[in-house]
């Protein structure tokens, strides 16, 4: 798998991530037409990791993340604001856990 690093960034060559939102309001609003690619490409996720729900570890990694994320809900500093937000990304975590365990069923490729 073939990686580049642009500045601190890690440009993941098999994987493209945007957040949903943005890539639907993107497309909504214009027509994307062959040789425009560069406003979408300012929508890539640079940072983002793909951890695909049919691989084999995809459970065991997302419910260590959920778990993460509850040492730091019950430890951590945090507003109740930052308490709710952490709160509903584990809940979102802990929803693909499940999803993954009823899917992996392969080795990552």
């Amino acid at each position: 798998m073939e990686h580049t690093i642009e500045g601190s960034e890690i440009r993941d060559e098999k994987y493209v991530v945007f957040k949903r939102d943005e890539f639907y309001h993107l497309i909504d609003n214009s027509s994307i037409l062959v040789g425009e690619f560069d406003r979408l490409e300012k929508l890539i996720l640079l940072d983002a990791t793909v951890i695909r729900g049919q691989d084999l570890l995809a459970e065991p990694l997302l419910a260590a993340y959920v778990g993460m994320l509850a040492i730091v809900i019950k430890g951590g500093n945090l507003s109740d604001e930052e308490r709710a937000r952490l709160l509903q990304t584990a809940d979102y975590f802990h929803d693909r856990a499940i999803q993954a365990a009823d899917l992996g069923y392969k080795l990552p490729d």
